[in-house]
């Protein structure tokens, strides 16, 4: 890349070509964009520099980038990258200022930014961005309580599987809950196996949510958790079902030695 950077975005656009945007370059957060189609050339600049931001693909196939911090604050902002003119236009801004937090797609076309650090503590409502009209609307339901650092997945329901993140007090949640777009609320949905935040998590074809490592209140944790949404958490076991996928993976047993060789008997003429 021309420019090094960390806390960046990296968006699949329509055409193949990956859309990077922000970051921090070590001195603070930056506004460069660049293109990478077999090889990396700049893209123009934000509208606002800002790092720890989410960048999600719309259904128009222009990319909007949400908050996210700048200053060492998090930030309202938001804007819109339109592919076919290569600009940053600014769109509506957040009813609250956040970074860390997870942006959804929803079938409706609209976003759903949920929890994040805001000023000083880590938030649990949402804002649910409406691209028809480039606004955003505060949800009317908020998560049991704040979490960062959280994940979130979109279900075959048109639900949303949030887990994980970190509290108010730094530790991280083992709590996960549902977001019902219609409603706009949030409901429990149950507990992990182990309390993660910064992990990743991904919808498999099964419907089940693959949630794998991350942070366990200052160490890094090697376990994974495979997790049915649909059926209050229960671990779903893969075939064949051992190692349990939603336990850390433990050394195969030595293989038993070979039984002894029979002794040759030799006769002699």
């Amino acid at each position: 890349m021309a420019t090094a950077r960390f806390g960046h975005t990296a968006t699949l656009l329509a055409n193949n070509t990956v859309l990077l945007t922000g970051g921090n370059d070590g001195a603070g957060a930056i506004s460069q964009a660049e293109l990478w189609d077999g090889a990396f050339t700049g893209a123009g600049s934000l509208t606002t520099a800002r790092e720890n931001h989410t960048a999600t693909l719309l259904l128009s196939g222009k990319v909007l980038l949400v908050g996210g911090l700048n200053g060492g604050s998090p930030i309202v902002s938001a804007e819109l990258y339109d592919p076919a003119t290569g600009a940053f236009t600014v769109v509506g801004a957040m009813a609250t200022a956040r970074q860390r937090h997870a942006a959804v797609l929803l079938n409706d076309g609209t976003v759903a930014m949920i929890g994040g650090q805001g000023t000083g503590a880590p938030l649990s409502g949402a804002d649910i961005f409406n691209a028809s009209t480039n606004t955003f609307a505060a949800a009317p339901g908020s998560m049991a309580g704040p979490r960062d650092g959280l994940t979130a997945n979109l279900l075959a329901s048109g639900k949303v599987f949030v887990a994980g993140g970190v509290d108010a007090t730094g530790n991280p949640v083992a709590g996960a809950e549902i977001l019902d777009p219609a409603a706009g609320t949030f409901s429990l949905s149950g507990l992990l196996a182990t309390a993660r935040t910064q992990h990743t998590a991904t919808l498999l074809q099964s419907g089940n949510v693959l949630l794998v490592r991350g942070l366990v209140q200052t160490a890094s944790t090697a376990s994974a958790e495979l997790l049915d949404p649909q059926d209050g958490l229960s671990p779903s076991s893969p075939t064949p079902p051992s190692p349990h996928p939603w336990e850390p993976c433990a050394p195969r047993p030595a293989s038993p030695p070979p039984p002894p060789s029979r002794p040759t008997c030799s006769t002699s003429g």
